[in-house]
């Protein structure tokens, strides 16, 4: 019997999929410190991942954080021979007047110091935002890989929904004036570009089947067993992460872990 697609509609429209995490998957998040301890214990072995080709990266945070979230990982990408950038936006509060603008300007100033396509990576809002870029700027845009996304989740699914709301109503004016609000994009066909989607099946704080992108061409979902908030320095995480940067410009191939990584990333 043939796998169920994947549709936009068929996320929203799933009571079970638009449900906060539980109490016990909220808890589970404090495992970040020894992820993060895993992260300096593997250190040794980060020169024996893909390297990459010294295009240019630049990274997002996820919602209330800032570059200092994604230093790990931009060093990381660094070590691999990468081009690395902050977002260089400040803390993510969600879509403000003039940041896409910023993001449009940061990205033609990438993009032509190297006269290459930038790749993105996003972590949680960061990658909802770098979805939305890479609608907008194909031919700017080489790959982007979001880290827990939930693209296609309901403003209360989320463990950070009343913090989310809170500041909504800090801003309440700025929201009103915004003509771009991040939303997910249900009639497009396929992102232009080859786009993989990070998700985890113990996230506390986003479900994770809001995360899964539609089965459209260019477009993956890969399962990797980490924390929300250890995405960008989870050992399993910044492998893929190095795998899919290092796919050879204008091509695209299904993520294939092998037996040994299968077997962790269950």
């Amino acid at each position: 019997m043939a796998a169920k697609k994947i549709s936009a509609e068929s996320i929203l429209s799933d009571p079970d999929a638009q449900k906060r995490p539980g109490l016990i998957m909220g808890l589970l998040e404090t495992r970040a410190f020894w992820e993060c301890g895993a992260y300096f214990a593997t250190l040794p072995f980060h020169r024996f991942m893909p390297m990459g080709d010294a295009h240019p990266v630049m990274v997002l945070p996820g919602f209330a954080s800032n570059d200092g979230a994604t230093v790990l990982l931009r060093n990381f990408l660094k070590k691999l021979g990468y081009q690395t950038y902050s977002w260089n936006a400040g803390f993510n509060m969600g879509h403000k007047p003039g940041l896409f603008k910023h993001l449009h300007n940061r990205i033609d100033t990438i993009q032509g110091k190297y006269g290459r396509k930038v790749s993105l990576v996003g972590w949680s809002l960061g990658g909802i935002m770098s979805r939305k870029l890479a609608f907008q700027r194909p031919e700017m845009i080489r790959s982007v890989i979001t880290l827990g996304s939930p693209f296609y989740g309901a403003n209360n699914s989320t463990n950070i929904s009343a913090l989310l709301e809170f500041t909504a109503k800090l801003r309440k004016r700025e929201v009103l004036k915004d003509p771009e609000p991040v939303t997910p994009w249900l009639n497009e066909p396929a992102i232009p570009v080859p786009f993989s989607s990070l998700y985890s099946r113990t996230d506390g704080v986003v479900t994770w089947k809001t995360c899964l992108e539609a089965d459209y061409p260019l477009r993956e979902n890969i399962h990797v067993p980490s924390s929300h908030m250890a995405f960008g320095f989870n050992p399993l995480s910044l492998y893929v992460i190095a795998d899919r940067l290092a796919q050879p410009e204008g091509e695209f191939t299904p993520f294939t872990p092998g037996p040994l990584l299968d077997l962790l990333l269950r």
